[in-house]
């Protein structure tokens, strides 16, 4: 039987990944191969989880798998993923890194005298593994900047093909994702709290802070003012089960990020079809660019934040069919997961 280590570094109830992780697990188990998942968060327990990568050597020394280390994150696997890695490499057994992040986003938050530290240890994970999958175009040639090797494959963040549209009368605004700095969720309510209230669509925030965060998730709920309580609700975590429900009402997705290497959340916003309103990153600009579906304001600029939203209040955004079908063909889970199924086989 063909077996497969699926090696997680994220944290549990995340929402936007939560689909991510299910839907390759659901489609590693279609294509034969016996799947065993283990969880890593360094961030979360570094020394439970630095001795835990100890712990999973013994799998090199077991017949017949594959690893893969699926959505890897350098705060989310840690340092000693490097040992499993190395291992794998110096026993010659098959694995493959997902990576979910780039370099940069972790090294900003360094010392500018030490953020070669995150690139170097990002040039080992590139250079023990037999495959490195990135989401967008940016990370890769991120990557082949300081890691010129052939094995770096772009495969697009995927999304379940079994979402459905939510049907329902659309008369809030939303925004979707782990609450943290670099979603900007201060700069909506900032832009947001500038109209009288009533001015705008009731908007709900949904998800709850990152792991880190939660004092920014804090500090967001105490920027609402009393006059807009009414207007502007958290709901914390959502369950997969319940996003038709709280999305059945949702008009426009609003993601304000201030810096990110792509999202989970607006490719799954649009198969529920619901356009979307993103900042101008490099990411939100090659979706538009691909697929359409919703305009871009200026990163970080709440004057701009601020016109979109008023523009979009008088003339609301639809997503299309065939916009619809387009991100559906592209990024739906079984063709990415058959991309990276051809690449475990070579």
């Amino acid at each position: 039987m063909k077996r497969l280590l699926m090696i997680t570094p994220y944290p549990h109830n995340s929402m936007e990944m939560n689909a991510y992780i299910e839907g390759y697990f659901n489609r590693y188990r279609t294509y034969g191969y016996d799947v065993v998942r283990e969880k890593i968060y360094f961030w979360e327990n570094k020394l439970v989880y630095s001795l835990k990568w100890l712990v999973l050597l013994r799998y090199l020394f077991l017949p017949g798998f594959v690893y893969i280390l699926q959505q890897h994150t350098i705060v989310g696997s840690g340092p000693f993923s490097i040992i499993f890695l190395f291992c794998a490499k110096v026993l010659r057994r098959k694995a493959i890194v997902v990576s979910h992040e780039t370099v940069g986003t972790y090294a900003k938050h360094l010392p500018g005298s030490l953020r070669w530290i995150a690139y170097l240890y990002e040039w080992m994970v590139v250079v023990f593994s037999d495959s490195y999958i990135v989401h967008t175009k940016m990370h890769f040639e991120e990557i082949r900047s300081f890691a010129p090797v052939k094995h770096v494959y772009i495969i697009p963040h995927p999304v379940p093909a079994d979402i459905e549209p939510a049907r329902g009368e659309k008369t809030r605004w939303g925004f979707y994702g782990m609450i943290a700095y670099k979603k900007g969720v201060d700069l909506l309510l900032k832009a947001y709290q500038s109209f009288s209230p009533g001015r705008l669509p009731q908007i709900r925030i949904m998800g709850k802070s990152a792991p880190g965060e939660e004092e920014y998730e804090q500090k967001c709920r105490k920027m609402v003012a009393d006059e807009y309580r009414e207007l502007i609700q958290f709901t914390g975590f959502i369950a997969d089960e319940d996003k038709k429900i709280l999305f059945a009402d949702i008009g426009l997705m609003i993601f304000p990020y201030r810096y990110i290497t792509q999202s989970g959340a607006l490719a799954e916003t649009c198969m529920y079809g619901i356009p979307y309103l993103a900042s101008d990153l490099s990411f939100f600009a090659e979706f538009n660019s691909e697929f359409g579906a919703g305009r871009l304001f200026t990163a970080e600029s709440v004057e701009s934040l601020r016109s979109a939203l008023i523009e979009l209040a008088d003339n609301p955004l639809t997503i299309s069919e065939e916009e619809l079908t387009k991100i559906r063909n592209k990024l739906s889970i079984e063709k990415c997961a058959e991309r990276l199924i051809q690449i475990i086989l070579s």
